[in-house]
């Protein structure tokens, strides 16, 4: 036959590992820190993201500044050249910058989760030589 549980013991939670593992006010914090991480490289990326539009347009309105002022075939195809030359090349760069963007979001964003989980793990095998 199965007992019925009080009150008390029915409201109370069910922890299915130990209580002292349980993530403390220092990986609130390790979250805090890396959400705020997070944040400010998402706007950063967003910064460059408009710089790099903001460049690629400006040197599109030149080449069609420059088609305009050409006198000839040869200096407007030069000056096709001339910008196809510097999109893939302007393109190539910021592929470069946002890659070291993602890296460095990454490693900032995690940086403080992984602190304090090994923090947590020392803390653990502390408990744990001590039990």
């Amino acid at each position: 036959m199965r007992k019925h549980a009080s009150s008390a013991e029915s409201t109370a939670p069910v922890f299915p590992f130990p209580i002292s593992q349980v993530p403390s006010s220092d990986f609130a914090d390790a979250v805090a820190r890396s959400s705020e991480a997070y944040r400010k490289a998402c706007l950063a990326w967003q910064e460059e993201v408009v710089r790099f539009a903001n460049d690629r347009l400006k040197q599109d309105s030149q080449l069609r500044q420059a088609m305009f002022e050409s006198g000839n075939w040869a200096d407007l195809v030069k000056a096709q050249q001339q910008w196809a030359l510097t999109t893939v090349q302007d393109y190539l760069n910021e592929s470069s910058r946002l890659m070291q963007m993602a890296s460095r979001i990454v490693h900032d964003g995690m940086e403080p989760l992984r602190e304090a989980s090994a923090a947590s793990a020392e803390r653990a095998t502390a408990a744990a030589k001590r039990d």
